[in-house]
């Protein structure tokens, strides 16, 4: 008795499935998995939200800021080449996107990879101009490549956007 229920079930399911998913487009499944990802990540579950993350890259990998969030989540549980790798794919997206410069930036000065911090640090601030931390941390990264004018120039942009606050 068990044992017919639940063939009848699995057939109900795969003909369920069968009818259900043309219907359903890719992009609605991977935003829908893209939302669970991002409620992981909420609740501080970065690895069941990466995870998330790559079933909707799967999916739909041009969905907007996918990689930036999943990026995010990698630099949480310490993934720092991971968390470079999704920033550069989330740059090659969107090469405007100054978030994402800055935060691949920090993690190159925290690495003390000074070039390419000081790099993604001044694209960022030509793009977003107002962003104080990525003017204070591009002039730090100058002052480590012996870059004293362009220190200077950072260090004062970064004051006087930290007085206006």
């Amino acid at each position: 008795m068990k044992f017919s229920f639940l063939v009848f079930l699995s057939f109900f399911v795969l003909e369920f499935q069968a009818q259900v998913r043309p219907r359903v487009s890719s992009s609605k499944i991977a935003d829908s998995i893209y939302y669970l990802a991002i409620e992981a990540g909420y609740r501080e579950q970065f690895q069941l939200a990466i995870e998330y993350f790559d079933s909707a890259i799967s999916i739909d990998p041009q969905i907007e800021s996918i990689y930036f969030d999943r990026a995010i989540m990698k630099e949480y549980i310490g993934d720092t080449l991971g968390a470079i790798l999704d920033y550069s794919e989330q740059i090659k997206k969107n090469r405007r996107d100054a978030d994402a410069y800055f935060l691949r930036g920090k993690i190159h000065f925290e690495l003390q990879n000074y070039r390419w911090a000081y790099q993604d640090l001044n694209r960022a601030n030509h793009l977003d101009a107002g962003n104080a931390d990525a003017h204070c941390l591009c002039a730090e990264a100058a002052k480590e490549l012996k870059k004293t004018r362009q220190a200077q120039l950072k260090t004062e942009q970064c004051r006087l956007l930290n007085t206006k606050v």
